[in-house]
């Protein structure tokens, strides 16, 4: 430490300077810490219903998701018809709904009370048939209600015929969703066959064989490249529009057409009780009968 300096007086005598007083560094005031009080946890909201949610899996099968797309529809001679645009994305059901769903609908009391007969083909797995349009209503009202789906623009319903055309398609432009080979056409789809000819000789039949006569269960063929099965044989399906002679009723939007005097709908795919010329295949129904089923869809948000 370095000594203060010693003043001198004028006699020359050293005399020690007046200690100086220094003042004190005021004290470092210490950071006060708070022990942060505890949160509560957050509480997550509850998930939202999508297309694959359990409950839906469980009542109307798996739904594959279809991107918006513009196509020509495809007429019933196979040449190219109406340029359709689908804006919005929309899943449809990987299989048809099955004989095994329909129960259910009706054990909970859905469905009218109606239990379709199976024409001794046996239930389960296998497609429902002999629903009429009013049936498939009840179906569709009870579904919804069951996922939480009712009132919402997503519910479940029908296609309508262009996304149907679309889905089944599965992006192709050959004759069929595989290629353009009537022949081939067994690995794909439960059709009129060689052998199911032989038991209704009153039926064009193609030269091939795909191991049923009647209805066989859903998925038992290669699916289309959309990863959808039966959108060809089987059974045709119901869809949401109306029955035109034309097909330049079908909206360019891909909507269905729908009509104050709608007796008939549009029936597509074609079923085990015919052979299917191309994907252009369509019909009229307005009743159940043994070769009538159908899928349903919805919107995606």
């Amino acid at each position: 430490m370095v000594s203060p300096t010693r003043a001198t007086s004028q006699s020359g005598t050293s005399v020690a300077p007046e200690p100086v007083a220094i003042a004190k560094p005021a004290p470092v005031q210490q950071e006060v810490r708070v022990a942060a009080a505890t949160l509560a946890p957050t509480v997550p909201s509850a998930p939202v219903k999508t297309w694959d949610d359990a409950i839906l899996r469980v009542t109307v099968g798996e739904m594959i998701p279809i991107n918006p797309a513009t196509f020509q529809v495809m007429q019933t001679s196979g040449a190219p018809g109406t340029t359709v645009t689908l804006s919005h994305r929309f899943a449809i059901g990987k299989y048809e709904i099955t004989y095994d769903m329909w129960d259910a609908c009706v054990d909970e009391g859905g469905c009218l009370g109606y239990r379709p007969k199976d024409d001794g083909e046996g239930r389960g797995e296998r497609p429902v048939m002999n629903v009429e349009w009013g049936h498939v209503a009840a179906f569709l009202d009870w579904a919804n209600r069951k996922a939480g789906l009712t009132g919402r623009p997503d519910a479940l319903r029908l296609p309508t015929e262009a996304e149907w055309e679309y889905a089944a398609r599965a992006g192709s432009s050959s004759t069929f969703y595989y290629g353009d080979d009537q022949d081939e056409i067994c690995k794909y789809a439960n059709v009129m066959d060689y052998y199911g000819g032989r038991y209704f000789p009153i039926f064009p039949a193609v030269d091939c064989d795909d191991d049923y006569v009647r209805p066989a269960p859903v998925g038992s063929y290669k699916p289309n490249a959309f990863g959808l099965h039966d959108m060809i044989g089987n059974v045709s399906e119901w869809t949401a529009d109306c029955w035109s002679r034309k097909y330049g009723k079908i909206a360019s939007d891909g909507s269905a057409f729908i009509s104050d005097r709608c007796t008939y709908h549009v029936i597509r795919g074609g079923s085990w009780m015919v052979t299917p010329k191309n994907m252009g295949e369509r019909a009229r129904g307005y009743k159940g009968t043994e070769n009538l089923g159908f899928r349903v869809a919805r919107t995606l948000q």
